[in-house]
């Protein structure tokens, strides 16, 4: 795997995590998460993308992710999807918690 699809994926799931964790839903993090077909990946990608319009595409990434190997871009947006929102939301807990 390429490090810079590495590094594009870890920029799309950091947003979608912050997003995911400023509008306090998990609801793209699970729709990425229940994608068991490849057209169905491209699709919740698409309404991601309408949720989140400033969100990063690259061609390479559509270049190089098929039905081979989606899964583990899939994967990796995932966990550093997931990774972000974690980030965001303990860190929202932690000053709110000091405010008290």
């Amino acid at each position: 795997m390429e490090k810079s699809l590495v590094d594009y994926c870890k920029k799309v799931g950091n947003q979608i995590g912050y997003y995911s964790a400023q509008k306090d839903s998990k609801t793209l993090l699970y729709d990425l998460q229940r994608c068991k077909r490849f057209d169905k990946f491209l699709d919740v990608l698409d309404r991601i993308k309408k949720r989140i319009p400033e969100l990063s595409t690259d061609l390479e990434f559509f270049y190089q992710t098929d039905q081979t190997n989606w899964r583990e871009y899939k994967a990796l947006i995932g966990i550093f999807a997931k990774d972000q929102e974690f980030k965001v939301t303990y860190a929202r807990s932690k000053s709110s918690g000091s405010a008290n």
